[in-house]
């Protein structure tokens, strides 16, 4: 993703994120992942795979630990992430990319 769609990612969903960023517990996963991929400092476990929303989580049982911190559940791992992420399908927030492993995608992710 290049920083142009990046940054209007951002404004796009920006009323969406917390306002205290990465420490912020009443976080929905969906916003934490979204955290993330905008942060440059997590580029090693989760990253954009296109610019249409999808991304791949590159180290996921590491996604998975820091999402234990934010919800302060030490025994998270990928298996209950993946649990919770499969909410998000009927809602449809987040889809998995079939065929490819730990690759998601935003639903309403628009291009820009």
């Amino acid at each position: 993703m290049n920083s142009h769609s990046a940054n209007r990612w951002i404004r796009q969903f920006q009323s969406s994120l917390p306002v205290a960023g990465i420490m912020e517990t009443n976080t929905t996963l969906w916003q934490f992942l979204l955290e993330l991929l905008l942060s440059n400092q997590y580029s090693s476990i989760i990253m954009w795979t296109n610019a249409e929303g999808e991304f791949k989580l590159v180290n996921a049982e590491e996604v998975a630990r820091l999402w234990g911190l934010r919800k302060n559940k030490t025994n998270m791992n990928y298996d209950k992430l993946s649990r919770a992420l499969r909410y998000y399908y009927d809602k449809n927030i987040i889809k998995k990319v079939l065929g490819q492993k730990f690759v998601y995608k935003y639903i309403n992710f628009l291009p820009f």
